[in-house]
């Protein structure tokens, strides 16, 4: 199974002021999908992590150091269930060594399967072409559009590009990558184990609440 080089770690209200401090505005291509520019207030970080109108995950190293964060929303129809993703990647050193991407790939790969979304889509600087690269190939998401002049860095205004990838999609893509499709299958292994051990439990009339109102003895 591949090692990936990063970790996602679900962010809580006391992870505010790391969020904030990771936070980079001064450069377009070190983000990819960060669509305000309000998110490097501590207080207010907080606050949409408790009212849930915001998710973070902070994305480290396998050592442990903090390299940046992943944010996503809802947005749109909440029955279409279609979400805003976004990355940074605030430390200059880890650029351009794959941290990014999979950091885009592990939280897109946890709001499809764990939380049941149908459509992620995200922004990227034209100027972020290491990020483009990734993003502009077969089996890749989808290039919804271009958004006219939507940045302004470094007194210039830029236009961003906007990605798409449906779910179907993903599933599809997924079966070129071997470590992900070992995970489902060690997954499924465990529930089969696990679904075999409570069929030998359940046969026994007194492991259950059911058996025992029917009179059965408690298995022992």
């Amino acid at each position: 199974m591949r090692e990936l080089k990063v970790h996602l770690r679900a962010a809580g209200a006391a992870d505010a002021a790391t969020i904030a401090a990771l936070s980079d505005r001064s450069r377009a291509g070190s983000r990819a999908g960060i669509r305000d520019a309000s998110a490097v207030d501590v207080d207010a970080i907080a606050a949409t992590i408790a009212d849930r109108s915001v998710h973070y995950f902070l994305v480290s190293t396998r050592a442990g150091q903090d390299i940046g964060f992943a944010e996503w929303r809802w947005v749109g129809q909440r029955a279409a269930r279609n979400v805003s993703l976004g990355v940074i990647i605030s430390d200059a050193s880890q650029w351009m060594q794959g941290f990014g991407a999979e950091a885009i790939d592990a939280t897109i790969e946890e709001i499809f399967y764990t939380h049941d979304a149908h459509r992620v889509e995200f922004v990227t600087a034209s100027s972020n072409a290491p990020m483009i690269a990734m993003l502009a190939r077969r089996g890749g998401p989808v290039l919804d559009g271009i958004l006219r002049e939507y940045y302004y860095v470094d007194g210039q205004r830029e236009d961003a590009l906007l990605w798409s990838i449906l779910r179907p999609e993903f599933d599809d893509f997924s079966l070129a990558l071997p470590d992900r499709v070992a995970r489902r299958e060690d997954r499924a292994q465990l529930i089969e184990r696990s679904r075999r051990r409570i069929a030998e439990y359940i046969a026994s009339p007194g492991s259950t609440a059911v058996g025992l109102m029917a009179g059965a003895e408690p298995s022992s």
